[in-house]
């Protein structure tokens, strides 16, 4: 049985891990075609976290997934085709 402070704990990560998801969904679509150098570091720890196959830190993007049960595949599927940014081809 759970306490209530249990509960609460469970629905706090859960929003946390949904507030992780978001800024770093925010952070690929805002800062795809930075210029700045700030920009592009933000950016690129966003790509980052998103394609890390990683466990160990409590809030990697797997864990994540994990707390949300959200399928990590399909989700960085969806936020790599929306906001990853792709080479520009020349013809």
């Amino acid at each position: 049985m759970k306490t209530k402070n249990a509960d609460m704990s469970d629905r706090s990560q859960g929003e946390l891990a949904a507030g992780v998801l978001k800024q770093a969904a925010w952070d690929l679509r805002r800062f795809r075609r930075a210029k700045s150098t700030i920009g592009r570091e933000l950016y690129l720890d966003a790509y980052r976290w998103l394609t890390a196959d990683e466990y160990s830190w409590p809030f990697s993007f797997l864990n994540v997934c994990q707390l949300l049960n959200l399928a990590p595949e399909t989700v960085r599927q969806e936020l790599t085709e929306r906001f990853v940014r792709r080479p520009h081809h020349r013809v």
